[in-house]
C-alpha cells in the first residue's frame, strides 16, 4: 500500500491561504510592506521596516483601526466612569446567582449605565449647561471589577460640575441642535 500524500500537490485556494496578507519588497535600504486593510487603499498606506525601525508613511484614519464592538458604559453618582467589552459578561439561566459588576465606595451607586458601540458619540451634559462629546473608544476601558477612573479625568469639568445626564448617538449631525430648559425657564439651544 502506497502513500500518495508526498506526491499531492496544493490547490490554488491552500496557496491563496498561505500568502500573507501584505505584498513584501526589499530593497537596498530595508524591507517595504504594503498593507492589505479593509477600506485602506494599497497605495494609501507605507510601512517601511529598517533593523530596529517601524516608519508608517501614508493617509489612515484611527478609527479604521479600531473594531466595532458593544461596550457596556458605566457611570457612578461619585463620579467615575468605565467601559467594559460586553463579551465579559455573560448571560444565566434560571437560579444563577449573578456575578460581582462593580467595586463601589460605601455610599456610591451606578447611576448610568447603557450599552454603546465603540465608535458611538457621547453627549455628557453636565449640571451647568455644558456638552461635552467623546467617543465610546476615548472612554477608559476597566475589567468588571474596576471601579473605572474619575470623569474629572476624561473630562474637563470644572469645579463642582457634575453629569447629570448622556446621550449616546451614531452620527453627530452640526445640523441637529440639542434643547435644554430649567426649572427657572431659562432654554439654551446647543
Amino acid at each position: 500500500m502506497s502513500d500518495n500524500s508526498q506526491d499531492k500537490q496544493p490547490s490554488a485556494r491552500d496557496e491563496a491561504a498561505l500568502q500573507p496578507p501584505v505584498d513584501v519588497i526589499e530593497d537596498a535600504s530595508g524591507i517595504t510592506l504594503y498593507a492589505d486593510l479593509p477600506g485602506v487603499p494599497k497605495d494609501k498606506l507605507q510601512l517601511h521596516v529598517e533593523a530596529d525601525t517601524l516608519t508608517i508613511e501614508g493617509e489612515i484614519d484611527l478609527e479604521q483601526m479600531i473594531a466595532d464592538t458593544p461596550m457596556a458604559i458605566t457611570i457612578t453618582k461619585s463620579g467615575y466612569i468605565k467601559s467594559t467589552p460586553m463579551n465579559v459578561f455573560r448571560q444565566q439561566n434560571r437560579g444563577g446567582v449573578g456575578v460581582s459588576g462593580f467595586d463601589l465606595k460605601e455610599g456610591d451607586y451606578v447611576e448610568h449605565m447603557f450599552v454603546a458601540s465603540k465608535h458611538d458619540y457621547l453627549l455628557f451634559i453636565t449640571s451647568v449647561g455644558k456638552i461635552y462629546r467623546t467617543k465610546v473608544y476615548e472612554i477608559p476601558e476597566g475589567a468588571r471589577q474596576n471601579k473605572g477612573r474619575a470623569l474629572v479625568n476624561v473630562l474637563p469639568l470644572a469645579e463642582g460640575e457634575q453629569v447629570k445626564a448622556v446621550y449616546r448617538t451614531r452620527n453627530y449631525d452640526e445640523n441637529k441642535f440639542i434643547i435644554m430648559a430649567t426649572k427657572k425657564g431659562v432654554v439654551k439651544k446647543t
